[in-house]
């Protein structure tokens, strides 16, 4: 899809395959869009007009951005027992039910003994589900590119980290990102959580080449042993920012794109750019 690109932002220095760094602005730039949102619990708990927002946004905007995949990288809601923030979320995720496919992970504030309330109001079962949709597994489709998208709980088991090892062996041609509720610190470095998954998950396959998370309070873009890994968690500002993860094959780029519908804001500090050529062998 042909259309003009004239937003400028800043310009992030990163290396590695992904390297390359200046987020240009493209005359007739052609790209598809996976958005984005993670730790939307304090919209949720107080602000579901702004959480509302993004979804209306995202549904308004499908065919301008061809938006191809919505992820949401947990803590949806802030309070377990409040049923009524399952609902809000719920009736906001309805408005794109059945127009943009989507992955819903829980964070910590999703889990409980049972997780009666996630597996009521956004769990699945599938042959590409496990454990009730705690985790997932759903194909995307690029232009040349065909994408595994890998969604795992907040801390998952070693049975759930077993399960996506062997989603992503028997897709052996897919670009897989993995999208998880905690993963890494706001310095890049991994959490505990997320160095148990690098070592039992991400290590092991060479296709994995995005992985994507929420849980610390803040933003980081970097490559982290090859691999493009971002965290993305605005809570601390009540922010409706969505990440819009715009994949142009044609310059094998990926720019990542912050924006609130909500107050109509770019967050121009926090958008960068990678080179994915390496996606292409």
């Amino acid at each position: 899809m042909k259309r003009v690109f004239v937003y400028l932002v800043i310009t992030v220095l990163l290396w590695g395959c992904a390297s390359d760094s200046e987020l240009v602005a493209f005359d007739s730039a052609s790209y598809y869009t996976i958005a984005w949102i993670s730790d939307t619990q304090n919209l949720v708990d107080h602000n579901n007009d702004a959480f509302e927002s993004m979804m209306i946004y995202l549904k308004n905007n499908q065919q301008k951005e061809d938006i191809r995949f919505l992820i949401h990288t947990g803590d949806v809601i802030n309070i377990y027992s409040v049923e009524s923030q399952w609902q809000n979320a719920r009736k906001a995720f309805d408005i794109i039910e059945g127009k943009i496919d989507h992955s819903i992970i829980a964070g910590n504030h999703d889990l409980a003994n049972d997780n009666k309330y996630f597996i009521e109001y956004f769990g699945k079962q599938d042959n590409m589900t496990y454990d009730n949709g705690l985790a997932s597994a759903d194909i995307v489709e690029g232009d040349k590119l065909e994408y595994l998208i890998i969604s795992l709980s907040y801390d998952p088991s070693d049975e759930m980290l077993t399960w996506a090892n062997k989603m992503i062996m028997d897709h052996p041609d897919k670009i897989v990102i993995v999208n998880t509720h905690s993963y890494l610190n706001i310095d890049g470095s991994l959490t505990a959580i997320g160095e148990n998954i690098y070592q039992k998950l991400i290590s092991k396959h060479d296709n994995i080449r995005l992985v994507l998370c929420g849980h610390i309070h803040g933003i980081y873009s970097g490559i982290n042993n090859d691999v493009i890994s971002l965290l993305c968690d605005y809570q601390q500002d009540d922010s409706a920012y969505i990440r819009l993860l715009r994949i142009d094959e044609d310059s094998k780029r990926l720019d990542v794109i912050s924006y609130d519908p909500f107050v109509n804001k770019y967050d121009e500090t926090n958008n960068s750019s990678f080179d994915i050529s390496c996606w292409f062998k």
